[in-house]
């Protein structure tokens, strides 16, 4: 094999010689004239989500002639990227793995979509390029909604502070240039909501009339521009290992510093009756038009909330990842019942919806080549249950003045899931199986070593990463526990289910809480898991 590798640019991947070559991977050499079409989208934002989503869309409709324009993308995330970046002239490779019809699939392509990254520190050629009357589209994505504006941040500085600072700053500059000319701009948001539930025109109309950048502007900006919001529904399946790479790199006989993997599966939504009036019109990508986009991102929020209960069923269960654990009839059984029972009480779709998107839903979470193992999938939990879960939790509440048993199994999965110990470095592990050595059968010491050998392959110690106060919270309440004395288990729920560091509230509140999750919790430090999920779903309950 060999281990180095021409690096993937224009001059390679047009060259006769690249062409006429037998490669493992077929790829489609592109047309030359599609370097020659000018720029007329700009992105804020630079990521291999945007590459696996918004460049491949716009590179197929440019390969089809559905498009005439490329994108300029300005880079505020990871701006040491850039130059590395240029020397492919930004081209990359994109791979999409994924199930069809039951069948494990991979297809290449090669992405030409991308005429230019720009650092933001780079502020005129950002406001140069923008200005440009041959740009048509801004599309804007911030990837943490909670740091879109800094205090004291101005469009005098150069660039602006925040993220909400730069779109103000290059429409200002765009105003000033067009504001008696007909060059009306689309601009398109990738998050639907933004803190406060608000959308990007109403954060750039607030700030603006704030920043007093004067009621012209911001009625240029209300009138002469469309908005439009949306959101894309897309999975994180990880990337290639380094192995993978060079296995990657000698199929396609190129080096590609930004060979980006993703799931075969994408659909672009965006807030709007009137289709026609939207910038890009194909019948090659997924378009999906709608009034109600709060629905597409409710089941999108939904679904992260069932999501975080899933990771420890299932990797208690003994599963590692997503597609092995939902072979399991009794688990997806749960996840489909937990997914639908909530989701059906909260959104705005019809059974029947609900139950195709369910399904389609469950098939992607199946897909083999998903590299995010359960455990990575557990990094930062707490944290995502009390953000993502909690709430939901309340407003279920709200809604039926009570829970639903599987709430409190879910917690205590979350608590066993914690139940761990804290190491010498700092690093903090939790296992698996429980299991007991009853002392009085070891007869020696070779015997002992053998038994706590198996003991060690059987009990699968995982290594747990979250906020270390939470985890040492939880290491020095746990070794205070013992299986078979219940009093014990009462005293540890009594004060962390009280820990508002940990879950931003006092759970022994909620009616019931505290019993039927230490109900849970009993059951789950002694007995299968997959005895009592099932126990669940037929009603079964020996307390009740």
């Amino acid at each position: 094999m060999k281990n180095e590798y021409n690096l993937l640019n224009r001059e390679l991947i047009l060259g006769l010689n690249y062409q006429l070559e037998k490669r493992e991977i077929s790829i489609q050499i592109p047309d030359e004239k599609i370097f020659t079409l000018p720029e007329k989208i700009l992105v804020m934002g630079n990521n291999s989500l945007l590459r696996s989503t918004i460049d491949y869309f716009l590179d197929i409709m440019i390969k089809k002639g559905e498009y005439k324009g490329r994108v300029v993308h300005i880079d505020y995330e990871n701006e040491d990227i850039v130059d590395v970046f240029g020397k492919q002239d930004f081209l990359y490779t994109l791979c999409l793995r994924g199930l069809e019809e039951g069948i494990p699939l991979e297809k290449w392509e090669l992405i030409t979509s991308i005429s230019r990254v720009i650092k933001v520190n780079n502020w005129d050629k950002v406001i140069d390029s923008f200005i440009s009357p041959n740009i048509e589209v801004l599309i804007c994505y911030h990837p943490n909604n909670d740091s879109i504006l800094e205090p004291n941040d101005s469009i005098r500085n150069r660039p602006p502070k925040s993220y909400i600072g730069m779109i103000l700053g290059i429409l200002y500059e765009r105003y000033r240039r067009f504001k008696n000319k007909d060059s009306k701009l689309t601009i398109i948001s990738l998050n639907p909501k933004f803190k406060g539930d608000l959308t990007l025109r109403d954060i750039l109309l607030s700030v603006g009339k704030e920043w007093k950048l004067g009621e012209q502007f911001l009625s240029w900006l209300r009138l002469k521009n469309n908005f439009f919001d949306s959101l894309i529904d897309k999975m994180d399946i990880g990337d290639f290992d380094d192995k993978e790479k060079i296995i990657a790199f000698q199929k396609l006989n190129y080096k590609d510093n930004f060979l980006t993997v993703t799931e075969n599966y994408y659909k672009w939504i965006i807030s709007s009756n009137k289709a026609a009036t939207f910038p890009f019109q194909s019948t090659e990508i997924y378009l999906e038009y709608t009034d109600i986009l709060d629905t597409f991102h409710s089941l999108n929020t939904w679904f992260n909330a069932v999501l975080i209960s899933f990771v420890p069923l299932a990797y208690l269960s003994g599963y590692d990842t997503t597609s092995d654990a939902l072979l399991d009839v009794i688990i997806q059984e749960f996840f489909e019942k937990f997914l639908f029972n909530t989701i059906k009480e909260f959104v705005n779709l019809s059974e029947d919806q609900i139950r195709s998107w369910e399904k389609i839903t469950i098939n992607r979470l199946k897909n083999p080549f998903n590299k995010r193992s359960l455990i990575d999938m557990s990094e930062n939990l707490i944290q995502k249950f009390r953000k993502n879960f909690l709430f939901k939790m309340i407003d279920l509440y709200e809604k039926e003045k009570k829970l639903p048993d599987y709430i409190f199994f879910i917690l205590a999965l979350i608590l066993r899931f914690y139940n761990v110990i804290e190491e010498n470095d700092g690093q903090f592990f939790g296992i698996r199986e429980m299991h007991e050595i009853n002392e009085n059968e070891i007869d020696n010491e070779d015997e002992q070593k053998e038994i706590e050998e198996k003991e060690g392959n059987l009990k699968n110690i995982y290594q747990i990463k979250d906020d270390i106060n939470i985890l040492k919270e939880f290491a020095n309440t746990w070794k205070n526990v013992k299986i078979d004395d219940p009093r014990s288990i009462k005293i540890f729920l009594g004060y962390i289910l009280t820990q508002k560091n940990i879950w931003g509230m006092d759970l022994t509140l909620w009616p019931n809480l505290m019993e039927r999750t230490g109900y849970y919790l009993e059951k789950l430090l002694k007995e299968d898991i997959g005895k009592i999920t099932s126990e669940l779903l037929l009603g079964i309950d020996e307390e009740k």
